[in-house]
């Protein structure tokens, strides 16, 4: 009998052993998610033309950022149901952005990531830039508003879907929820 608790024994601090030495060998001592998160930079987003210019007219579009399969930041966005005096939207995002070209502006550890507007009239705008929907891209382009530690991007066309095309100048941008009114054009 001593000898079966002997075992009981030793096979508990065995098991024990093994579970502390796993633990140990589990934790990560680099940065954490969210702590990569912050130190990550924000990255120009795009989307084909084509698809940009079969958003519904008259229709806001309210983004939320999301992380990709790479851990970076992108935008997804949801359109707003036109409704009795209720703001509602979609259930599934209708248009994700990706991740297109290389870091643009480090995260400060104050950046606020609010929800960010399209509204219709900065829509009819970029649309009216595309001129060659089956090539070109929309390239959203991270910013700061000006002493702020929101969140914007400045939208462009560009004329071919790939990480070498610059934008030739903004046409629109995309306002932090609650939206903010800055006049951009000074």
């Amino acid at each position: 009998m001593k000898t079966f608790y002997l075992s009981v024994i030793i096979l508990l601090a065995a098991a024990c052993t093994y579970l502390l030495i796993k633990a140990n060998d589990d934790k990560d001592d680099g940065p954490s998610a969210l702590q990569r998160i912050i130190s990550d930079s924000l990255y120009s987003l795009s989307i084909k033309a084509s698809v940009f210019d079969t958003l519904p007219h008259k229709q806001d579009i309210v983004f939320s950022f999301s992380l990709n399969f790479e851990g970076k930041l992108t935008l997804n966005g949801w359109s707003k149901i036109a409704s009795k005096g209720e703001t509602q939207f979609e259930d599934n995002s209708m248009l994700a952005l990706d991740v297109s070209g290389n870091a643009l502006i480090a995260l400060k550890k104050e950046t606020v990531f609010n929800n960010i507007i399209l509204n219709v009239d900065e829509i009819e705008k970029v649309k009216k830039a595309i001129t060659n929907p089956k090539e070109q891209c929309v390239l959203f382009t991270p910013d700061y508003l000006p002493g702020q530690n929101n969140l914007m991007y400045n939208i462009s066309v560009i004329e071919k879907c790939d990480e070498t095309s610059q934008p030739l100048h903004n046409v629109a941008f995309m306002n932090p929820s609650p939206p903010k009114q800055y006049n951009f054009d000074n």
